[in-house]
């Protein structure tokens, strides 16, 4: 992760506290992504996981899998989850 890409993951954590959010915390995972989040979840019991799809469906869907799928499925609180 680059300096700058940081630099937005701070000010995005930055804006959702000035809407009012308590607590905001940015984590950079590595890995099978549907996993990494999923198995996120499973630490953090009481966070809510807000993530934007792609919005594939039918026979894209199937081919490439869909990360925001997975965790929907099998994350162990609430994910939110906007078309992007």
């Amino acid at each position: 992760m680059t300096q700058s890409e940081r630099g937005e993951l701070d000010m995005l954590a930055h804006q959702i506290r000035g809407e009012g959010v308590a607590y905001v915390e940015s984590k950079v995972l590595y890995g099978d992504p549907s996993r990494a989040i999923v198995d996120l979840t499973h630490e953090y019991l009481d966070a809510l996981v807000a993530m934007t799809t792609h919005g594939r469906s039918g026979m894209s869907r199937w081919l490439m899998g869909s990360v925001a799928d997975t965790v929907v499925r099998q994350a162990a609180g609430p994910v939110l989850v906007l078309r992007g």
